[in-house]
């Protein structure tokens, strides 16, 4: 098994950042993840099984103010990681690798410190020990995507068709590229 879990997370308006900051945390929040999983999955493959584990965070499923190149970084690690699975599924290199990708949220997880002044919405901090218990048992039933805490699973599944259709247009218009130059007729008198 390998986990990977790197983040760099500064927070300020997306023009105040400099090209190097956005350089440095594609570097440490998706090219770490990709190095290091593409360093150990031939070993897995060689071996005929093995589970690569990524901490991640809520950020790559939803967009955020002041951390659009953060959110940004977890996006191309969750669509890394859901093309790679698809890749082990379907291109028969081995079923019996898997991936568990973990989506959190830190700012919940009781770490120690007076977070709850700064997130007095919550109802309560998940305690480290929790968030550990969380991650094993997912790991152990083999689940593929995980929200911690979980009730932003719901939140994301409400708004998954909307992407999903988002999606299939894009596919649409990429397989037909002059459907997508083509503009949408003007409404007139007589359309209504």
């Amino acid at each position: 098994m390998v986990v990977t879990a790197y983040d760099i997370v500064p927070y300020k308006p997306f023009l105040e950042y400099t090209p190097n900051e956005i350089e440095m945390i594609f570097d440490s929040n998706v090219l770490s993840h990709i190095w290091t999983i593409k360093a150990w999955l031939p070993t897995f493959l060689k071996r005929g099984r093995g589970h690569i584990v990524s901490i991640s965070s809520i950020c790559g499923t939803i967009g955020v103010p002041n951390l659009v190149p953060y959110s940004s970084s977890k996006h191309a690690v969750a669509g890394f990681l859901e093309s790679l699975t698809e890749e082990l599924r379907y291109g028969n290199l081995n079923p019996n690798i898997k991936l568990t990708r973990i989506h959190s949220m830190p700012e919940l997880i009781n770490f120690g410190s007076n977070q709850q002044e700064s997130f007095p919405f919550t109802h309560s901090l998940i305690s480290i020990e929790d968030y550990g218990n969380s991650v094993i048992e997912s790991v152990r039933r083999e689940e593929e995507v995980v929200f911690i805490p979980n009730h932003y699973y719901h939140i994301i599944k409400l708004t998954q068709p909307l992407k999903m259709a988002a999606s299939t247009a894009a596919a649409s218009s990429i397989s037909h590229p002059s459907a997508a130059l083509q503009r949408p007729k003007k409404a007139g008198a007589s359309d209504y």
